[in-house]
């Protein structure tokens, strides 16, 4: 007689011959086989993933350990398909404190690098792209979305009504990008694709080092509209949960951080107990910042001392500077720009003390480039009051946040900064009335 086989999940015995047939309960068997006919896969390959996925995500090395009920339960989440690619669950987070104090300018397409390869072997041969694994033909049928991958068509759950979510529709193409490394737990599943992304610059660090330290970091944010983004509140104190690392970063990338999806990713309110309330406003913590200038009529030198040559552009980049300065001119008026992402940008000057007194020409004051996604969104020209933010006007102390660059004027060099952000300090800002006069003309004699 052959062998005898115990069923996971089950007190029966079952001769091997059988248990090939069905390994699980009969009626995980059946949310298997209907995800094996979905995703186009044998009944072995489906419980293998399955066994897989308990022991990755359930963490249960020995299913027959296990009772009916909850095997049962088990496969219905296995099952349930990630709508949204980008989403991370805060579970795994880390939360850092401290407040944001920029945003860049620019979008990046992080899908780009997968997308591209995948639609260029799509245009080239659609049939060949398909067989390797790369692209799915998207189609409707019988009222939902089909795949036609490299083992026949999927149906999917997604409406023909609507467009779904990856879907990718460019150069005559109705594809879907798949998930093409086997290493990954989605390996031949769609992808978004596109996974637009901003970097939003914060000043804290994780919640149980703040007291101690605070650092410069980049965090960045994840969308599927290039269009649509969410712009925090500048220099309020802040909870931000951040995706937890599983690895030590690579050099270079030990200030950078992935967000969870905003704005649910921001608490904003209380960050230290009473007593230190005070010590953490962006005023009193950004001039201890190793970025802060205190003499501006240094950056100068500064740039030329901290200046870095980068492959592939011309000119030296300097280095990101906290400065806190006085606005001498400020323009709210956008001027066209080609080369920012709105068309449009915006300026004001700044001075200080110490370059007034190291200056007599156009050195003593400090050009201030705002790129126009801060310039419309990031409330730079306003200041917060127990009323909800209002403008202010020249001579208002402000803190910047950007890069330092040289411009050429009366053929001197001159430091400029390209802003990522803007602080009017609310107990030293001076109001500007709204709609009324901001540039120095307000201060005119009749």
């Amino acid at each position: 007689m052959e062998s005898e086989k115990m069923k996971i999940g089950d007190n029966n015995m079952k001769t091997e011959a059988e248990t090939n047939e069905q390994t699980y309960h009969t009626e995980v068997e059946e949310r298997l086989k209907w995800w094996a006919e979905k995703h186009s896969k044998t009944i072995q390959e489906a419980r293998d993933s399955f066994t897989a996925y308990l022991a990755s995500d359930l963490g249960i090395s020995n299913p027959s350990d296990e009772e009916d009920d909850f095997l049962i339960e088990a496969a219905e989440s296995f099952m349930v398909e990630r709508r949204v690619m980008s989403s991370m669950s805060s579970a795994n987070a880390t939360e850092l404190v401290g407040f944001f104090i920029g945003v860049d300018a620019k979008v990046r397409d992080g899908q780009e690098r997968k997308r591209a390869p995948a639609v260029s072997a799509a245009l080239n041969d659609m049939s060949e792209a398909i067989n390797l694994g790369l692209v799915a033909r998207a189609y409707t049928e019988n009222g939902v979305w089909m795949l036609e991958k490299k083992d026949g068509p999927v149906k999917t759950e997604d409406s023909a009504d609507e467009k779904p979510w990856f879907l990718f529709e460019e150069h005559g193409l109705s594809i879907a990008i798949l998930q093409n490394n086997p290493d990954w737990s989605r390996f031949g599943e769609p992808i978004t694709p596109y996974r637009w992304q901003r970097t939003y610059h914060f000043y804290g660090n994780e919640k149980g080092d703040f007291i101690d330290s605070q650092n410069h970091l980049r965090i960045t944010v994840t969308s599927n509209n290039a269009d649509d983004w969410h712009v925090p509140q500048m220099f309020s104190p802040c909870t931000l949960k951040v995706r937890a690392r599983n690895s030590t970063p690579s050099k270079g990338w030990e200030d950078v951080w992935n967000g969870l999806p905003f704005p649910s990713a921001v608490t904003y309110g209380d960050i230290v107990e009473e007593q230190y309330k005070d010590a953490v406003k962006a005023e009193r913590l950004l001039p201890t910042s190793a970025n802060f200038v205190q003499d501006l009529s240094t950056l100068g030198e500064i740039f030329q001392t901290k200046s870095e040559t980068i492959a592939g552009i011309p000119n030296p980049v300097g280095p990101m500077v906290v400065i806190k300065a006085k606005v001498s001119d400020l323009r709210l008026e956008p001027s066209d720009y080609e080369y920012d992402p709105t068309g449009h940008t915006y300026f004001m000057r700044v001075t200080s003390f110490d370059l007034m007194r190291s200056f007599e020409d156009s050195r003593r004051d400090i050009g201030v480039g705002i790129h126009g996604f801060l310039g419309d969104e990031g409330r730079c020209f306003e200041y917060a009051t127990v009323d909800g933010y209002k403008p202010y006007a020249i001579k208002s102390t402000v803190f910047i946040y950007g890069r330092l660059g040289m411009t050429v004027k009366d053929d001197a060099q001159i430091p400029k900064i390209n802003a990522v952000g803007i602080y009017a300090v609310p107990r030293l800002a001076i109001p500007g009335g709204e709609g009324g006069e901001t540039g120095v003309d307000q201060y005119k004699g009749e």
